[in-house]
């Protein structure tokens, strides 16, 4: 799963929200410098939101990233995978996130119908990721 998730000119696959996703830099701290072009669609309203991340795999094996305001549509933003196992062939994903953004949010939107959507294209990814691990392995 980490392979997938660092497999950042790919990203795409893990999220058909995803339109581009692209490496930049080697940091001169280690984090790897990443691009990504996402679309969401809420109600009727979609915006594409621009991020740059630094991404990181901490010595547990956990990948972090913080988002650089600058040139991304976030004021500030961080995540976190921690993927554990696989133990008796199940591999546990805890991912959270916490981000403010930059952008202008329609009030029939609101924050709450956000957070959801938010949330709903997490578990999404988590379950694309076990497919493509799955497939990978065959």
């Amino acid at each position: 799963m980490r392979a997938l998730l660092t497999d950042y000119p790919h990203l795409h696959r893990i999220h058909p929200s995803i339109q581009e996703s692209r490496w930049l830099e080697k940091r001169p701290d280690g984090r790897d410098r990443v691009f990504i072009l996402t679309r969401i669609c809420v109600l009727i309203f979609c915006f594409d939101i621009d991020q740059i991340t630094d991404f990181r795999l901490t010595v547990e094996g956990e990948l972090q990233g913080d988002i650089d305001p600058v040139g991304s549509d976030f004021h500030y933003g961080r995540l976190s995978w921690k993927i554990r196992g696989p133990e008796s062939g199940v591999t546990h994903i805890v991912f959270s996130a916490e981000v403010e953004p930059s952008q202008w949010i329609p009030p029939l939107i609101g924050p709450w119908i956000l957070k959801k959507k938010l949330h709903q294209l997490a578990v999404e990814t988590v379950i694309n990721l076990e497919q493509l691990a799955r497939l990978s392995h065959r």
